[in-house]
């Protein structure tokens, strides 16, 4: 029985995915963050920034099995809050419609028929400023480290998980943090 589970689970497809606009101060956090995520090494996972062209993405969320999506997120909070969730546990906090002319659900409606949808989960952080001007604000600067954090923890245990034949991925709601109304702390004590 150990062998038949073992011969039919495979790793899992993972894919880090920064979006945002570099041109608008913090709204480019998922691109810097990706940037830094690059320096290290990361076997079979799939590390890549897409800027704001989601429709560029399509082909990479067909490929995936999972996928983490590191964004700028106004959702209320307080500036540098950092959120983490499914999707659509995200997208219900968002205030206003996305800054990117497509969204991550648009490109999902797009796949290709008989393409298996990937779970998408969101790390987003709340921006200090969306103004016009390169580099991230302060207070986004100094929660970069703990993002990375966030995402080097979750991709280790999506690592350990492994993964069913493709179309039949699962994932246990026990095992990780999902968004609620609440942001999670934005600094590291």
């Amino acid at each position: 029985m150990d062998n038949l589970l073992t011969a039919s689970r495979r790793r899992l497809r993972l894919l880090v995915l920064g979006i945002g606009n570099l041109l608008y101060t913090d709204d480019g956090v998922g691109v810097h963050v990706v940037r830094e995520l690059r320096k290290r090494r990361y076997a079979s996972i799939l590390v890549t920034e897409i800027g704001t062209a989601m429709l560029d993405a399509l082909p990479l969320f067909e490929w995936a099995d999972r996928v983490l999506v590191v964004d700028a997120i106004q959702a209320g909070g307080k500036p540098g809050s950092i959120y983490w969730g499914e999707l659509s546990a995200i997208q219900s906090l968002c205030h206003g419609p996305s800054i990117h002319d497509v969204g991550i659900a648009s490109v999902l409606t797009l796949m290709s028929k008989g393409a298996s949808q990937p779970e998408v989960f969101v790390l987003g952080v709340e921006p200090a400023s969306l103004d016009l001007g390169l580099g991230l604000t302060v207070t986004v600067r100094n929660v970069l480290p703990h993002v990375i954090g966030i995402i080097n923890d979750t991709l280790r245990r999506w690592r350990a998980e492994g993964a069913p034949l493709r179309g039949r991925v699962a994932i246990s709601p026990v095992r990780l943090q999902f968004v609620s109304a609440k942001p999670l702390p934005a600094t590291i004590e």
